[in-house]
Protein backbone atom coordinates (compact mmCIF):
# COMPACT_ATOMS: atom_id res chain seq x y z
CA UNK A 1 0.00 0.00 0.00
CA UNK A 2 1.21 3.36 -0.57
CA UNK A 3 1.84 5.43 2.03
CA UNK A 4 -0.66 8.64 1.66
CA UNK A 5 1.14 12.37 2.21
CA UNK A 6 -1.21 14.73 4.63
CA UNK A 7 0.02 18.45 5.13
CA UNK A 8 -1.11 19.67 8.04
CA UNK A 9 -1.35 23.17 9.46
CA UNK A 10 -0.49 24.45 12.73
CA UNK A 11 -3.46 23.64 15.05
CA UNK A 12 -3.31 20.05 14.16
CA UNK A 13 0.17 19.44 14.94
CA UNK A 14 -0.32 21.40 18.16
CA UNK A 15 -2.61 19.23 19.17
CA UNK A 16 -0.42 16.06 18.26
CA UNK A 17 2.08 17.40 20.15
CA UNK A 18 -0.46 17.53 23.01
CA UNK A 19 -1.93 14.41 22.70
CA UNK A 20 1.09 12.49 22.81
CA UNK A 21 4.30 12.71 20.38
CA UNK A 22 4.14 8.42 20.50
CA UNK A 23 1.14 9.07 18.59
CA UNK A 24 2.29 11.46 16.25
CA UNK A 25 5.58 9.31 15.47
CA UNK A 26 3.00 6.28 14.43
CA UNK A 27 1.33 9.07 12.17
CA UNK A 28 4.73 9.62 11.14
CA UNK A 29 5.12 6.20 10.07
CA UNK A 30 1.72 5.09 8.71
CA UNK A 31 1.86 8.38 6.28
CA UNK A 32 4.18 11.06 4.95
CA UNK A 33 3.57 13.41 7.09
CA UNK A 34 4.46 16.60 6.12
CA UNK A 35 4.69 20.28 7.78
CA UNK A 36 5.61 23.37 5.65
CA UNK A 37 8.75 25.30 7.11
CA UNK A 38 6.34 28.51 6.91
CA UNK A 39 3.51 26.30 9.67
CA UNK A 40 6.41 24.90 12.09
CA UNK A 41 7.78 28.70 12.82
CA UNK A 42 4.51 29.18 14.06
CA UNK A 43 4.67 26.11 16.57
CA UNK A 44 6.93 27.17 19.53
CA UNK A 45 6.81 23.84 20.98
CA UNK A 46 8.68 22.32 18.24
CA UNK A 47 11.80 22.86 16.19
CA UNK A 48 13.03 21.69 13.09
CA UNK A 49 15.67 19.31 14.55
CA UNK A 50 12.65 17.01 17.10
CA UNK A 51 10.54 17.88 14.00
CA UNK A 52 12.46 15.62 11.90
CA UNK A 53 13.18 13.10 15.06
CA UNK A 54 9.48 12.27 14.90
CA UNK A 55 9.79 11.76 11.56
CA UNK A 56 7.76 14.62 10.28
CA UNK A 57 9.30 15.98 6.98
CA UNK A 58 9.56 19.41 6.89
CA UNK A 59 9.02 20.87 3.78
CA UNK A 60 11.28 23.88 2.69
CA UNK A 61 7.92 25.96 0.40
CA UNK A 62 9.38 27.37 -3.23
CA UNK A 63 9.37 30.81 -3.83
CA UNK A 64 6.28 29.84 -6.22
CA UNK A 65 4.17 28.54 -3.56
CA UNK A 66 4.90 31.34 -1.22
CA UNK A 67 4.06 33.59 -3.80
CA UNK A 68 1.07 32.12 -4.63
CA UNK A 69 0.05 32.49 -1.16
CA UNK A 70 0.14 35.75 -0.84
CA UNK A 71 -3.31 36.17 -2.69
CA UNK A 72 -4.53 34.49 0.44
CA UNK A 73 -8.26 32.18 0.25
CA UNK A 74 -11.13 34.10 1.71
CA UNK A 75 -10.78 34.08 5.62
CA UNK A 76 -7.74 31.93 5.19
CA UNK A 77 -4.06 33.03 6.75
CA UNK A 78 -0.78 33.19 4.71
CA UNK A 79 -0.04 30.17 6.38
CA UNK A 80 -3.07 27.76 5.49
CA UNK A 81 -3.12 29.39 1.98
CA UNK A 82 0.50 27.12 1.90
CA UNK A 83 -1.58 24.15 3.29
CA UNK A 84 -4.36 24.53 0.61
CA UNK A 85 -1.81 25.14 -2.53
CA UNK A 86 0.56 22.19 -1.31
CA UNK A 87 -2.37 19.67 -0.97
CA UNK A 88 -4.14 20.99 -4.29
CA UNK A 89 -1.25 21.14 -6.55
CA UNK A 90 0.26 17.55 -5.17
CA UNK A 91 -2.71 15.76 -4.65
CA UNK A 92 -2.14 15.24 -0.60
CA UNK A 93 -4.22 15.17 2.37
CA UNK A 94 -5.19 18.58 4.12
CA UNK A 95 -5.53 17.83 7.76
CA UNK A 96 -7.18 20.67 9.94
CA UNK A 97 -9.91 21.97 11.87
CA UNK A 98 -10.28 25.10 10.81
CA UNK A 99 -14.14 25.31 9.25
CA UNK A 100 -12.74 28.22 6.07
CA UNK A 101 -9.97 25.77 5.15
CA UNK A 102 -11.91 22.63 4.94
CA UNK A 103 -14.57 24.39 2.74
CA UNK A 104 -11.65 25.57 0.43
CA UNK A 105 -10.55 21.97 0.45
CA UNK A 106 -13.82 20.32 -0.23
CA UNK A 107 -14.84 23.04 -2.70
CA UNK A 108 -11.69 22.20 -4.98
CA UNK A 109 -12.44 18.34 -4.06
CA UNK A 110 -8.87 18.04 -2.38
CA UNK A 111 -8.74 15.51 -0.17
CA UNK A 112 -9.30 17.04 3.45
CA UNK A 113 -9.35 15.30 7.40
CA UNK A 114 -10.19 16.42 10.91
CA UNK A 115 -7.39 15.97 13.17
CA UNK A 116 -9.24 13.42 15.59
CA UNK A 117 -10.35 11.69 11.91
CA UNK A 118 -6.56 11.06 12.03
CA UNK A 119 -6.35 8.21 15.07
CA UNK A 120 -9.86 6.69 13.14
CA UNK A 121 -7.75 6.64 10.33
CA UNK A 122 -5.06 4.85 12.37
CA UNK A 123 -6.78 2.59 14.62
CA UNK A 124 -8.77 1.63 11.14
CA UNK A 125 -5.41 0.65 9.53
CA UNK A 126 -3.91 -0.98 13.26
CA UNK A 127 -1.38 1.53 13.78
CA UNK A 128 -2.55 2.34 17.34
CA UNK A 129 -5.38 0.46 19.48
CA UNK A 130 -8.59 2.67 20.53
CA UNK A 131 -7.48 2.36 23.78
CA UNK A 132 -4.68 4.88 22.72
CA UNK A 133 -6.97 6.31 20.20
CA UNK A 134 -9.26 7.44 23.25
CA UNK A 135 -6.49 8.58 25.48
CA UNK A 136 -5.08 10.10 23.06
CA UNK A 137 -8.51 12.40 21.95
CA UNK A 138 -8.55 12.92 25.43
CA UNK A 139 -5.25 15.09 26.02
CA UNK A 140 -5.91 16.55 22.64
CA UNK A 141 -9.74 17.77 24.11
CA UNK A 142 -7.76 19.06 27.07
CA UNK A 143 -5.60 20.91 25.75
CA UNK A 144 -7.76 22.33 22.67
CA UNK A 145 -10.97 24.77 23.90
CA UNK A 146 -11.88 24.05 20.30
CA UNK A 147 -12.74 20.52 20.78
CA UNK A 148 -15.90 20.48 22.38
CA UNK A 149 -17.61 17.50 24.99
CA UNK A 150 -19.69 17.08 21.32
CA UNK A 151 -17.09 16.27 19.43
CA UNK A 152 -15.03 14.08 21.68
CA UNK A 153 -18.68 12.33 22.36
CA UNK A 154 -18.98 11.93 18.36
CA UNK A 155 -15.33 10.47 17.72
CA UNK A 156 -15.85 8.35 20.99
CA UNK A 157 -19.17 7.03 19.38
CA UNK A 158 -17.57 6.62 16.31
CA UNK A 159 -14.72 5.04 17.47
CA UNK A 160 -16.89 2.18 19.15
Amino acid sequence: MKKKTIVCDANILIDYLNGGKDVLECLCKYSDFIVPDVILDEVEQLCMEDAEKIGIKVLDCSLAVLAKAENQLPGCSFQDTVCFLLAFENSWVCATNDKKLRAECIKNEVEVVRGLGLLLELVKNEVITKRTAISTAKKIAESNREITEKILSDFLGILD
